[in-house]
């Protein structure tokens, strides 16, 4: 086999004990590669695709010319590993947060006709932004708040009291009725958690709730990006990585993890039969994939492939391009539709070069129609959309494009909570990192930036104090 590890500038230039392999140029290992930099190491990232940034970056569509993201990745407030990064990338400046929580819904009546009803929580301390929240919404009946009250004591619950309950399960225990469940918490768990409220973990739903809307207004505030997500994260990350001689190996693909007799990490093997010497390993890539570069007595050591079952969860994002507008307003909760969010895009994202209004759809935890032809996606959104703008005609939508990621995220169920419980350190030079990992938090950017961090910590404290 050959040896790829002599064209690498850093491991002759440099201390190899300073040399740290990132597997994964996701936010994760991004997030790792900023922080080893700054404490003098040289990281090298070996990343699969022709991109930096995971699922989170932007392409150009090819008939239209307008930049648009693989999908909809929107930032909250308490997103604090998160935004750590943006500022390291200088791109914190490209997200606009709320100056509070506002959701708008449009909610179709027993009439037929569309309301638009408001969901607002104030920049407050706990527990006066939920005093507020109670007082500006329109959204929810007396009965509605009163229920939603009955919630307050999930603050100072033990999440692990309820790791055996599904969130349904728990919204039943704390008296949520029915109609609350439907305007209020299916939109919440599916967005947060993407998992239907019969499949998530209630423990890891409290976990959420207690950093977010049980925390204070000022932490739940929803963040838009204002450019494509590769200018936010990608791009800068790579002029980043310039400045600290960061070594980046792009569309190169590991097949196998290999150890020595020590049980140490020595070797990483790509798809053409290349080996790469490595001192330490961070592996930031999604479990399904590290399953099968881990060699079997490895991985059965560390799970128990018996009672291994890690699932999956799509997110379906849908572009829009239409020639007169359907709605002026940056996004809206689409109430009991199939399509959930839809958001203006000439508000959020870009940039954009045709003349046509952009909006794009996102469907999490789109078990229904993650796995559909394209073709019955776009008849649903036809089928839909004039149930919410029934002023708009469809002969004025220009374009359907649908982008599908059938393995978006892990569900938020239980089994898969219990797997995320493993060590971050398999072994003394490797160590395991991305939203799949123990973060106390569902998957999302911040739980990926977060792992990235804690991993480069990890390492960073072992290789200085031992």
């Amino acid at each position: 086999m050959d040896s790829i590890g002599s064209r690498n500038p850093l491991l002759s230039g440099a201390a190899v004990s300073q040399v740290i392999h990132i597997l994964g140029g996701g936010i994760a290992g991004i997030s790792a590669a900023v922080r080893l930099a700054e404490f003098g190491f040289f990281p090298v990232i070996i990343e699969k695709n022709k991109h930096l940034g995971g699922r989170a970056y932007s392409f150009t569509d090819k008939e239209t010319g307008d930049e648009i993201d693989n999908g909809q990745h929107l930032l909250m407030s308490n997103y604090q590993h998160t935004q750590w990064l943006l500022e390291k990338l200088k791109t914190g400046v490209q997200i606009e947060y709320q100056t509070e929580l506002t959701i708008p819904y449009l909610i179709r009546n027993r009439m037929g006709g569309v309301e638009k009803k408001t969901l607002k929580a104030p920049a407050y301390p706990f527990p006066f932004h939920l005093v507020g929240l109670l007082l500006k919404s329109d959204l929810f009946t007396r009965k509605e708040k009163i229920a939603l009250v009955d919630c307050l004591p999930l603050k100072w619950k033990d999440p692990a009291r309820y790791r055996s309950l599904i969130v349904k399960e728990l919204l039943h225990l704390f008296n949520q009725p029915e109609s609350l469940i439907d305007k209020f918490w299916i939109p919440f768990v599916e967005s947060a958690l993407n998992t239907s409220i019969q499949n998530s973990s209630a423990s890891l739903l409290i976990k959420t709730l207690q950093k977010s809307i049980l925390k204070g207004g000022k932490y739940c505030r929803m963040g838009f990006p204002l450019t494509g997500l590769s200018h936010i994260f990608a791009d800068p990350a790579e002029k980043y990585f310039r400045k600290f001689n960061v070594k980046i190996e792009k569309n190169m693909v590991i097949s196998k993890i290999r150890f020595n007799d020590r049980g140490e990490v020595n070797m990483l093997e790509d798809d053409k039969g290349r080996e790469i010497p490595v001192s330490y390993l961070i592996a930031a890539v999604p479990f399904m994939h590290l399953k099968k570069l881990l060699p079997l007595q490895v991985f059965d050591k560390f799970w128990n492939p018996e009672n291994l079952q890690y699932e999956y969860s799509p997110i379906v994002s849908i572009y829009l391009w239409t020639k007169k507008p359907l709605f002026h307003d940056p996004f809206f909760c689409l109430q009991g539709s199939k399509l959930q969010w839809i958001f203006n895009k000439r508000v959020f994202g870009g940039p954009y070069k045709s003349n046509y209004f952009i909006y794009q759809i996102t469907i999490s935890a789109g078990d229904l129609l993650g796995n559909e032809p394209v073709m019955y996606i776009e008849k649903v959104v036809k089928e839909e959309l004039p149930k919410f703008f029934p002023k708009f005609e469809m002969d004025q939508l220009h374009k359907i494009r649908v982008i599908k990621e059938k393995k978006a995220t892990p569900l938020s169920n239980i089994p898969n909570e219990k797997n995320r419980d493993i060590k971050i350190d398999l072994s003394t030079n490797m160590i395991l990192a991305g939203d799949w990992v123990q973060t106390q938090l569902p998957y999302t950017i911040e739980g990926a930036a977060q792992s990235g961090i804690e991993a480069a910590d990890h390492l960073i404290n072992a290789l200085f104090w031992g």
